[in-house]
């Protein structure tokens, strides 16, 4: 009998991209499996996400200052990350292109080189006690002394310290220099003042020398601009004008992540055959395509569609859709091959977030204690139509049957009775 496992693995990815942890990882003259698993797990969303890896990628050789923004789950870190790993590795570059052909135009300009990529997480510091010249100052030297030279650490004088780090990092062999900044709207909105003008002051400086030197600076944010509140209006004119562009980041949409990134298939010649002659032998089946069901599996069409919702709503989205594809995939993988994860399992992993909400807490705090003591098949039948309640599906008795793959009659009877004993 097949199994889940035999069909599916599912991949190593990491929900919470640091740029702290990429910076740590220790490096030899090859891209090292753990960081080959953060380009591996990129996936370029169409829209805006892609739009700014190609405007990146292109402005790598000569250099430029963009920023990223979007909220929380849109992938700025990731972006900036697999941005990095690109740029410092031309392995990293051919791993990219074998699973992304498309972009292999792009990437073949910058060639073998490999430039000097500093990755700074300013969450890591207080802001109180660190001008951001010195945070990026430091940073840049502790990398260079990763790499085997030493750069000025001193940036008062801004212009001989950074032609200075360009001349030592050029003499290296490397290409170019990148400057990753993430959470930099945090960092200067917890400041005021001289301290504040004199960061915006910094910032302006790095975004104006990427016209002269091969420098590619991007910071992330999480509206734009405009996100960097407590700089006065001129000085803010000044910021925006010297950065190229700004890209607004979207989602991920849950089915490609799902097929593309999270899980591996595995025998996908009989796994076809067998959705297909699923599709034949059940009712519930033949509402979805057996291409499908092949992009969904294990999990239900009706789960995917639910969790989109779901989570684009209430949680943190990428991230929730990692955790619950993981965790569920990985309950799932003795069981059967046809029984696929279902909609109710968004409920199993969901009900501690659920409490958090003040529209989903009477859910699990009145309505799911009450049928828990009843029959597994009704408890299943009540954590799907809450799944339904969230991730905004119409609640009819043939798509809870559909859901549940069960027959329609089974659940019209189920309900009926419920309807009665209330």
């Amino acid at each position: 009998m097949f199994r889940i496992g035999d069909f599916v693995e599912v991949v190593a990815v990491n929900p919470v991209v640091q740029l702290t942890q990429v910076r740590e990882t220790p490096r030899t003259h090859s891209l090292p499996e753990p960081l080959a698993l953060l380009v591996d797990g990129y996936l370029v969303v169409e829209g805006a996400n892609a739009a700014a890896m190609h405007g990146l990628l292109s402005a790598l050789p000569q250099g430029g200052a963009f920023l990223l923004s979007g909220v929380y789950g849109t992938g700025k870190s990731h972006l900036m990350a697999t941005l990095g790993l690109l740029a410092e590795f031309p392995d990293a570059r051919q791993r990219f292109a074998r699973r992304n052909p498309t972009w292999s135009p792009l990437l073949q300009p910058i060639g073998e080189g490999r430039f000097f990529v500093t990755y700074i997480s300013l969450d890591e510091f207080d802001p109180t006690a660190f001008a951001l010249e010195t945070v990026v100052a430091r940073e840049i030297a502790s990398e260079a002394e990763r790499k085997g030279f030493t750069v000025p650490t001193d940036p008062s004088a801004r212009g001989e310290w950074l032609s200075a780090v360009w001349q030592q990092a050029q003499a290296k062999g490397f290409s170019g220099i990148v400057l990753l900044l993430d959470e930099l709207a945090m960092f200067l909105n917890a400041k005021s003042g001289e301290a504040l003008h004199r960061d915006a002051s910094f910032l302006q400086f790095l975004a104006q020398a990427t016209r002269r030197l091969p420098l590619l600076l991007v910071g992330a944010l999480q509206r734009g601009v405009e996100d960097l509140q407590r700089i006065e209006p001129y000085a803010l004119t000044q910021v925006r004008d010297r950065f190229q562009q700004t890209w607004l980041l979207n989602f991920a949409h849950a089915l490609p992540l799902i097929s593309q990134v999270l899980l591996r298939k595995r025998n996908e010649a009989t796994l076809r055959q067998k959705l297909s002659d699923l599709r034949h032998q059940s009712s519930w089946a033949q509402r979805f395509s057996v291409d499908e069901l092949f992009a969904c599996y294990p999990l239900h069409p009706l789960t995917v569609r639910c969790l989109e919702r779901s989570v684009g709503a209430f949680f943190s989205r990428t991230r929730s859709v990692v955790t619950f594809v993981q965790w569920s995939v990985r309950q799932h993988l003795d069981a059967e091959w046809r029984q696929l994860i279902t909609p109710d399992t968004l409920l199993d992993h969901f009900e501690p977030d659920l409490h958090a909400h003040p529209q989903l807490r009477p859910f699990v705090q009145q309505v799911l204690p009450y049928f828990e003591a009843r029959d597994g098949e009704v408890l299943r039948l009540i954590k799907a139509l809450l799944a339904f309640q969230v991730g905004g599906e119409e609640p009819s008795a043939q798509k809870l049957a559909e859901a549940l793959m069960r027959d329609a009659q089974e659940v019209w009877a189920m309900l009926e009775r419920l309807r009665t004993e209330a």
